[in-house]
């Protein structure tokens, strides 16, 4: 169970950083 919500976080944090770049772009 704590290895699922680690890389579910780990997931998010990539989401977040190639929104963040997008954003960045813009």
């Amino acid at each position: 169970m704590y290895g699922r919500s680690a890389s579910y976080l780990i997931s998010c944090k990539t989401l977040f950083r190639i929104v963040a770049s997008i954003f960045d772009y813009m």
